[in-house]
């Protein structure tokens, strides 16, 4: 694999892949992630890491603090809390009452107070070290022994009545820090990653219509934490500001919307708006863009814009959240301007849709609607047609908003589209491919897609460079898209470029390395093209038959149907070879390690067997003079 990627790093599917293949060698395997929330910066990589964990028949193990984001993908998982004990928080009152100048003086006055207040604390934290902390904040402004007393009686027994007092003693800390403390809950609560203090200082900062932003627009970072009343913290470790606690985070995600409204509307605008201000003039401090187009890198704008990171890595999903009219008209205003700037970076993981255009023609670059393709935007895509939007609008590769929806797997566009008379579901790009939707859809296995463009009458007839939609369903081994294919009527009677029998695919792509429940994807394919008329006993250009296919992949459980479907183990090809002589001769695939070797040469042992019998010939010569077992040497 080193040498495979030129001595270099492998990618990210390579080493799932190897992953998996290593896994599957053992009866048991444990992971463990620790401190996965450290992860924040790096969200895409946590989620395909997680999902492929998640994947894998293992047991595994993930320590982390609360995060919003991890508890949605882990959501199933059983979840074990860990709490304090009661002579820790016993501790931990005793330690901070001497720092607290008014408790302090309260309680050299009756020492017999410090007793109630430390018994009544640990009594109604529960084992929480957050609820001692908020019970303790209640009684430092306490100015009389008497008002103590009252405040340990009253001391809320959950974590919600907490909760409501301090943004009581928020609010009432007058209208300007409230509203303050409000919007850095707002971004902390909904962000899609922790931000540094001077991200956060940018996105509280900014308003709708503002066209510009400077140091005078900003407010104190240190007032960032101070005006939240402890429910927002620096972290040390990680910069970036974060709850106290992770029940701080739950209770926003319950009384969020009284608090802020549509959260998701307001972060969105705010994305919007600073992404405009890359076509504001920048002070002589500032970096100078000169006829920039439509695509600039991020790097070149982040290191004067703190914010533009995330608002241009995160703007569309925060968009694709809310139904909300004004965010939706910021949306459509920023993307509708000929100049607007697309960060080029925030683009590459969604397919580098720019592909370096060399027309100048703007009319030919991607359209407010192909945008709200690409991100699934479902209401702004609406409101666009709604205003007259063209639906059919190409960029200068012939890519129609169709076609990205179906790219990048977003149905609600695909079935808004298809629904109407002025789309054309089967064009096809003038890309050297000329793909159509359909088949870009199949490409990506986007199995959704595929189902509502055969339902909204997809031609699947209609050939690429690469084939059908149906011959890329085979070679992808996705069992699936190729049943609904077959059930939409494509025929499975077609050939290959060399002129081979379709169903020959099957060993393309799908193997018994990626099969599942002991079932290869090429068995599968198999049986539903047979299904459909395709004959199990046909042979390629080279007169080999499925069987050689199975044997020199490798693909056990392929040979074993063949062979009971009545396939000829003695068949000779052109080149005097038998089944038996591919299985022999078969190897690995380069990127799998040693003990998945192994596990490969046990298949390959077990399918020799299989084909092995006195009167196969085992001793007999192939077409070279070699007997078969030579070609294992």
């Amino acid at each position: 694999m080193y040498d495979e990627r030129d001595q270099g790093r492998p990618n990210f599917t390579k080493l799932a892949e190897l992953f998996s293949h290593e896994s599957s060698y053992f009866s048991k395997v444990f992971v463990l992630i620790d401190a996965l929330d450290e992860t924040s910066e790096h969200e895409d990589i946590r989620r395909l890491l997680l999902s492929e964990l998640q994947r894998l028949p293992i047991n595994l193990l993930v320590t982390s603090r609360y995060e919003k984001s991890i508890e949605q993908r882990l959501e199933k998982a059983e979840r074990l809390d860990i709490w304090a004990m009661a002579a820790d928080v016993q501790t931990y009152v005793k330690a901070r009452i001497p720092s607290e100048t008014l408790l302090a003086r309260h309680i050299q006055a009756d020492p017999s107070l410090e007793k109630t207040i430390v018994d009544k604390i640990v009594e109604k934290s529960q084992g929480m070290f957050i609820m001692a902390r908020f019970h303790m904040d209640s009684l430092v402004t306490k100015t009389k022994r008497k008002d103590v007393r009252k405040a340990l009686e009253s001391l809320p027994p959950e974590l919600d009545g907490i909760y409501e007092q301090t943004i009581e003693r928020i609010e009432g800390q007058g209208k300007d820090y409230s509203e303050l403390a409000k919007r850095v809950f707002l971004w902390v609560a909904n962000a899609h990653r922790p931000l540094s203090p001077v991200e956060l200082q940018h996105a509280v900062a900014v308003q709708p219509g503002m066209t510009e932003l400077d140091d005078e627009d900003l407010d104190d970072q240190d007032l960032l934490v101070s005006v939240c009343a402890g429910l927002v913290v620096l972290d040390a470790e990680t910069h970036t500001l974060r709850f106290t606690h992770y029940t701080t985070q739950e209770y926003f995600d319950r009384k969020g919307e009284s608090l802020f409204g549509d959260a998701h509307a307001h972060i969105a605008t705010t994305c919007v708006t600073y992404l405009d201000f890359v076509d504001s003039p920048l002070d002589d401090d500032g970096l100078q863009i000169a006829g920039h187009g439509p695509f600039v890198k991020l790097r070149e704008l982040s290191s004067h814009y703190r914010l533009m990171r995330y608002a241009s890595t995160e703007w569309a999903d925060h968009a694709r959240r809310t139904a909300n009219a004004l965010a939706v008209d910021t949306v459509i205003n920023f993307l509708n301007k000929p100049n607007h700037v697309i960060i080029d970076d925030s683009l590459e993981y969604r397919g580098n849709i720019s592909e370096n255009n060399p027309s100048d023609d703007l009319s030919l670059r991607p359209s407010a609607l192909h945008i709200a393709a690409i991100y699934g935007l479902q209401y702004v895509a609406q409101e666009l047609l709604d205003e007259g939007a063209p639906p059919e609008c190409r960029d200068f590769y012939g890519r129609s908003p169709l076609y990205f929806a179906a790219m990048f797997g977003e149905p609600r566009i695909v079935e808004m589209l298809v629904a109407r008379d002025d789309v054309n579901i089967n064009t096809q790009t003038n890309l050297p491919w000329s793909w159509t939707p359909l088949i870009v859809a199949v490409s990506h296995n986007r199995l959704e897609i595929v189902r509502a463009l055969l339902q909204g009458g997809a031609d699947v007839s209609l050939r690429s460079k690469d084939g059908t939609a149906l011959t890329l369903a085979i070679r992808n081994g996705d069992v699936a898209s190729t049943k609904l294919l077959l059930e939409a009527g494509a025929s499975p009677d077609t050939r290959d470029e060399n002129n081979n029998p379709m169903i020959f695919m099957v060993f393309q792509g799908a193997n018994f390395w990626s099969g599942t429940d002991g079932m290869s994807p090429s068995v599968l394919l198999m049986e539903l093209l047979q299904k459909h008329g395709s004959d199990l006993k046909a042979k390629d250009k080279s007169q080999r038959t499925l069987l050689h296919m199975a044997a020199e992949q490798g693909d056990f459980k392929a040979a074993q149907v063949l062979l009971a479907k009545g396939l000829d183990r003695k068949a000779v090809d052109l080149d005097g070879q038998t089944p038996l002589d591919k299985a022999l001769g078969c190897r690995p695939p380069t990127y799998i390690h040693k003990t998945a070797h192994y596990k490969f040469e046990a298949w390959r042992a077990t399918i020799v067997e299989l084909l092995s019998e006195k009167e196969s010939g085992v001793d007999s010569t192939d077409g070279s003079g070699d007997a078969p077992t030579a070609s294992s040497q």
